[in-house]
């Protein structure tokens, strides 16, 4: 039930099934060669690299044709994993650590639903109906067709790069509070980094106040006038929603929400119901 573990340097291949539930670690420098899925360990158990290299040799035999299904975790000496000529949708469904996730050849496409609580080393694309969030970080551009929902429920993501929402793809905002944080009391946030780094707004901004999951209260009801700044781009922000919807619990009497859009930020704003819908 434990976690088959290589550490020490060097490069070891594994040649036959292991069953341990807690998967495999690589650590200290070593560097683990792989053929077939099952030599990962049990069926859907974790990997953590740490200091460590993963090698999905030529030809690698997934235990479903086309993707890779387990966890990752990676430590703060780093990891890799070199995907040979390999091309795996990624289905783990989490990828957390304090460590950087890099690739040696094709990355890895999303083939599910992704909470990164780590940092992902390479671009990124989220596809129709999937689904990303989690207070992590993506080393370079990130296009979202499907949704996204930075944070646990409420939280941040990090994107060194730009981000495009594109039409009929979905940005979830949860608002549990004024707080920049994470958990209850804050709300979500996209941050980019670098100076040429944009954002463009495209689809659907779904703004909920109620109905959130995690550590949110689901109480909060923001006064008038109150604002939430929810992306920062210091490229500049370009395009616009298709549609904003609002939400349907959690505002005083009288209230609505509204949006500004700067030159390098968006905010949420609580006004009263008379004022203008949109301001730019």
């Amino acid at each position: 039930s434990g976690r088959f573990g290589v550490t020490g340097g060097g490069s070891f291949t594994l040649d036959r099934p292991n069953t341990q539930l807690g998967g495999l670690s690589v650590q200290g420098g070593s560097q683990v060669n792989a053929q077939r899925d099952e030599y990962l360990g049990a069926s859907g158990s974790s990997i953590l690299l740490d200091q460590g290299r993963l090698n999905l040799l030529n030809g690698f035999m997934a235990a479903t044709p086309g993707v890779f299904n387990r966890p990752l975790e990676i430590g703060p000496g780093h990891g890799a994993i070199d995907t040979g000529n390999n091309s795996l949708a990624y289905t783990g469904g989490s990828i957390s650590g304090s460590g950087v996730l890099s690739f040696i050849g094709t990355p890895f496409t999303l083939g599910s639903d992704l909470t990164l609580n780590g940092v992902w080393n390479s671009t990124l694309e989220v596809p129709v109906t999937l689904t990303l969030k989690g207070n992590g970080r993506i080393s370079g551009d990130l296009r979202v067709l499907g949704a996204l929902s930075p944070g646990n429920s409420p939280g941040v993501l990090t994107v060194d790069g730009s981000v495009a929402n594109t039409a009929g793809s979905t940005f979830n905002l949860e608002i549990d509070g004024p707080g920049t944080g994470v958990g209850a009391g804050n709300h979500d946030r996209l941050v980019l980094t670098g100076a040429g780094s944009t954002y463009t707004a495209g689809g659907t901004l779904n703004l909920m106040l109620r109905g959130i999951s995690g550590e949110a209260s689901n109480t909060y009801q923001p006064g008038l006038g109150q604002g939430f700044q929810f992306i920062t781009a210091p490229g500049g922000i370009l395009g616009s929603y298709a549609t904003v919807s609002l939400p349907a619990e959690g505002l005083l009497p009288g209230t609505r929400m509204d949006l500004i859009f700067g030159s390098t930020s968006l905010t949420a704003y609580v006004i009263s119901r008379k004022d203008a819908k949109y301001r730019n």
